[in-house]
């Protein structure tokens, strides 16, 4: 690591989502976008330090998700709500970005990404919550299948994979896909985390 100052955030900047609810975030560095996706007790602070390893190469944009910190929220909750914030913030940044989620905003990246697209061009996450709840693993499967086969009416995805349990959290990486002969695991995302992009 460098021993050159921190870059400074440029504190208190505000998207606002397709329901009128003001979404907050501060923003480091220069380069490709990457949005940080924290986790449901956490606020964008919470990501200040990740958000300045990165800032020397990306553009990094750590947010409150709605009802946290400086966001504003609006009645009633939905993940899809949530998505249309990520989305406004990917618009914001130029229309396409990486994404990070960590805990449950790794399930809330892992659905953004099924959700927009192209409009995530690589997607990181960390310590996805485990669901044993009855109907979890179907739903797991559906998304599963957004994810690795893109829906009918968006552009396939071929980047995007789980990372869980890892020593720090990996960035940015690609993934290709394996497809194994036991019919009950047709489709393996293997990650290929590419260091040198990150620090």
């Amino acid at each position: 690591q460098s021993s050159a100052a921190a870059p400074s955030a440029e504190k208190g900047k505000s998207v606002t989502s397709r329901d009128g609810t003001r979404i907050a975030y501060d923003k480091w560095g220069k380069g490709p976008s990457v949005i940080l996706v924290g986790g449901a007790l956490s606020d964008r602070s919470g990501n200040a330090d990740l958000a300045q390893l990165l800032a020397s190469r990306f553009t990094v944009y750590s947010y409150d998700r709605r009802g946290r910190g400086g966001s504003t929220d609006t009645k009633p909750y939905s993940v899809e709500r949530e998505i249309e914030d990520i989305e406004a913030l990917i618009d914001g940044a130029g229309g396409s970005a990486f994404v990070y989620g960590k805990s449950s905003g790794a399930g809330l990246a892992l659905q953004a990404t099924a959700a927009l697209g192209g409009k995530i061009r690589k997607l990181a996450i960390y310590e996805a919550p485990h669901n044993e709840a009855e109907g979890a693993a179907e739903e797991w499967k559906v998304l599963r299948s957004e994810l690795l086969l893109g829906r009918q009416d968006r552009r396939p995805l071929h980047r995007v994979t789980q990372l869980a349990h890892v020593a720090r959290p990996a960035i940015v990486f690609e993934c290709r896909e394996r497809r194994r002969r036991q019919p009950a695991a047709r489709h393996v995302v293997l990650a290929r985390v590419r260091s040198e992009e990150m620090f």
